[in-house]
């Protein structure tokens, strides 16, 4: 199949999909069932690509390894999006490990930052039944466990043992 034949594929698939894939060289990356527009899949080994491509300024925030650090810009700067890919970074690097993602308000959590995570997280690498709703909480296959919380109440976050942290 070609390029033209895949009418779903995104802007950052594009340039990616039918490629032999990097780790079993045998297969190709392919779109995922999930249809989602952040990765491929190689139809062989089940490596997944990841086709985020940040713009310049925002390679400069991943390449900064510094403890605490802060991503700041006006609307449609790609703030979330940057912070996302950040998180998604930390969580597949660090299996069992616990983040909390979280934002001012529960609406403000569940419209933006959890909106955009399950957007960009591959759902080949956690299962659905590993994500309680109701306790705002996902276990992905690595066990690396995301909460995701409003933060109108400080005691909501409270008592936390966390290997990373996002703020939106």
């Amino acid at each position: 199949a070609t390029v033209e034949d895949y009418a779903s594929v995104s802007d950052m698939q594009r340039p990616y999909i039918n490629q032999t894939c990097d780790v079993c060289e045998q297969g190709t990356y392919q779109l995922p069932e999930s249809d989602q527009e952040w990765h491929l899949v190689c139809d062989h080994c089940n490596t997944i690509l990841w086709c985020y491509t940040p713009q310049d300024y925002q390679a400069e925030f991943h390449k900064d390894r510094t403890k605490i650090k802060g991503f700041f810009g006006g609307y449609g700067s790609g703030k979330t999006t940057t912070c996302c890919a950040e998180t998604i970074r930390h969580v597949l690097e660090t299996p069992n490990g616990t983040t909390l993602i979280g934002a001012a308000t529960l609406p403000q959590l569940e419209n933006t930052a959890q909106k955009e995570f399950f957007e960009m997280f591959p759902k080949e690498l956690y299962d659905e039944k590993n994500y309680s709703k109701q306790k705002n909480r996902l276990i992905t296959k690595n066990g690396h466990t995301v909460l995701f919380r409003p933060l109108d109440d400080e005691q909501k976050a409270r008592s936390l043992n966390l290997t990373f942290f996002w703020i939106n």
